[in-house]
Protein backbone atom coordinates (compact mmCIF):
# COMPACT_ATOMS: atom_id res chain seq x y z
CA UNK A 1 0.00 0.00 0.00
CA UNK A 2 1.30 3.48 -0.81
CA UNK A 3 0.04 6.61 1.29
CA UNK A 4 1.04 10.00 -0.07
CA UNK A 5 2.74 12.05 2.33
CA UNK A 6 2.47 16.03 0.88
CA UNK A 7 5.44 17.68 0.91
CA UNK A 8 4.17 20.56 3.11
CA UNK A 9 4.42 17.79 6.14
CA UNK A 10 6.96 17.47 8.92
CA UNK A 11 7.27 14.96 11.40
CA UNK A 12 4.17 12.67 10.03
CA UNK A 13 3.66 9.48 12.39
CA UNK A 14 2.21 5.86 10.72
CA UNK A 15 0.90 2.99 12.99
CA UNK A 16 0.03 -0.54 11.57
CA UNK A 17 -1.90 -2.49 13.68
CA UNK A 18 -1.25 -0.81 16.43
CA UNK A 19 2.61 -0.49 16.15
CA UNK A 20 4.80 2.23 14.68
CA UNK A 21 6.04 2.01 10.86
CA UNK A 22 8.59 4.21 9.40
CA UNK A 23 6.87 7.41 7.87
CA UNK A 24 9.66 8.44 5.92
CA UNK A 25 8.50 8.94 2.40
CA UNK A 26 10.16 7.89 -0.90
CA UNK A 27 11.66 9.44 -3.68
CA UNK A 28 8.35 10.13 -5.04
CA UNK A 29 6.49 11.31 -1.99
CA UNK A 30 4.79 8.06 -0.71
CA UNK A 31 4.65 5.86 2.53
CA UNK A 32 4.93 2.56 1.11
CA UNK A 33 3.77 0.14 3.33
CA UNK A 34 5.22 -3.47 2.66
CA UNK A 35 3.69 -6.08 4.91
CA UNK A 36 1.25 -9.35 5.26
CA UNK A 37 -2.12 -7.90 5.97
CA UNK A 38 -4.35 -9.31 8.84
CA UNK A 39 -7.71 -9.12 9.71
CA UNK A 40 -8.90 -5.91 11.31
CA UNK A 41 -5.41 -4.13 11.03
CA UNK A 42 -5.88 -0.45 11.06
CA UNK A 43 -3.32 2.38 9.65
CA UNK A 44 -3.43 5.65 11.52
CA UNK A 45 -1.76 8.57 9.78
CA UNK A 46 -1.16 11.58 11.27
CA UNK A 47 -0.40 14.31 9.62
CA UNK A 48 0.21 17.00 11.47
CA UNK A 49 -0.45 20.93 10.20
CA UNK A 50 2.18 23.19 11.76
CA UNK A 51 2.40 26.84 10.82
CA UNK A 52 5.15 27.65 8.94
CA UNK A 53 6.27 31.37 6.92
CA UNK A 54 7.29 31.30 3.07
CA UNK A 55 7.97 34.30 0.75
CA UNK A 56 4.62 34.83 -1.35
CA UNK A 57 6.28 34.09 -5.52
CA UNK A 58 5.63 37.52 -6.39
CA UNK A 59 7.37 39.37 -3.80
CA UNK A 60 9.92 37.94 -1.65
CA UNK A 61 9.68 41.18 0.63
CA UNK A 62 5.76 39.58 1.83
CA UNK A 63 5.59 36.41 3.71
CA UNK A 64 2.68 34.11 3.51
CA UNK A 65 1.62 32.33 7.26
CA UNK A 66 0.78 28.44 6.28
CA UNK A 67 -0.84 25.62 7.80
CA UNK A 68 -1.25 22.96 5.53
CA UNK A 69 -1.53 23.13 1.89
Amino acid sequence: MALRAPGWVEGAALFVGGRAYDATPDGSGYVRIAREWREGDVIDLRLPLALRVEPTPDDADTVAFLRGP
